[in-house]
């Protein structure tokens, strides 16, 4: 069956180590939407820091869908239309800054343009810079700060480090968050039932498109969802070994132009 849908991590799938989307990668990709395929952008990242790629692959004229929060956040390119907003319980904030000032360990949040912390800055949450491609902004008090809607919060630190909070955090939000580790050094918090199989099927039901003519790439824990909900998962020759497990498919790394690899394989035939 044709694909219809590509769904397409960013980090370490999409962009290559020097966070960069190729424009071999970027003609494939448009070749594919001519064909009549739709083109998702599905992150963990926020909003902000998926804008710039979307933008640099036209999306908006080639009819594409941004997925941000892994799901929590999910925009029509095109029209701006507004497909999903899942927002964190505001009570939840405090709460969660508490585990960061017991253990030094930065938060971070996002506003519409910045990402926000109470610090410290640190080579982990400088990490979220460069994903992101902005500065991180300071704030003194982030309760007082937020008067607007957020869909995560992130802890970034050492990954042995952040084995003890983890497993705090996790039981204390126990019913009331997802908490999981998107990186070895990102720690995050979610609404209950975000994840990107949930978001590509919300996108898919959008569409009117089949799970059988899905294509989903990543390479990470956070897809395998989505490579499991996906009539074919493709892992990239970099992903780890769980999510290559979860693949039906396992194409060239980031760094070789793994996505446009499969592109053309399987939705341009060449």
């Amino acid at each position: 069956m044709a694909i219809k849908l590509i769904a397409l991590d960013l980090d370490g799938t999409l962009t290559n180590s020097r966070k960069e989307v190729t424009a071999h990668t970027k003609d494939v990709l448009r070749q594919a939407a001519a064909k009549g395929a739709v083109v998702v952008l599905a992150s963990g990242r926020p909003m902000l820091g998926i804008a710039p790629i979307a933008d640099f692959l036209e999306l908006d004229k080639a009819g594409g869908i941004v997925m941000a929060y892994n799901g929590g956040h999910i925009v029509d390119w095109e029209t701006k239309e507004i497909i999903n907003l899942v927002t964190f319980n505001r009570e939840y904030i405090p709460e969660a800054l508490a585990f960061s000032h017991r253990y030094n360990i930065p938060i971070l949040t996002y506003s519409e343009t910045e990402i926000l912390t109470e610090g410290p800055l640190t080579r982990w949450s400088h990490r979220e810079e460069t994903n992101c491609g902005k500065p991180i902004t300071l704030v003194d008090d982030l309760v007082s700060y937020i008067d607007f809607p957020i869909v995560k919060m992130m802890f970034a630190g050492d990954p042995e480090e952040l084995k003890v909070p983890e497993r705090e955090v996790a039981a204390y939000f126990d019913g009331r968050l997802d908490v999981y580790r998107a990186e070895p050094h990102f720690l995050e918090l979610m609404p209950k039932g975000i994840n990107k199989a949930a978001g590509i099927a919300m996108i898919a039901d959008y569409l009117g498109v089949k799970p059988d003519e899905v294509m989903a790439c990543g390479d990470a824990n956070n897809d395998i969802p989505m490579l499991e909900y996906a009539g074919l998962g493709v892992a990239v020759a970099n992903a780890g070994d769980a999510a290559k497990a979860a693949a039906q498919f396992v194409t060239k790394s980031n760094d070789e132009d793994g996505v446009a690899y499969a592109v053309e394989k399987f939705v341009l035939n060449v």
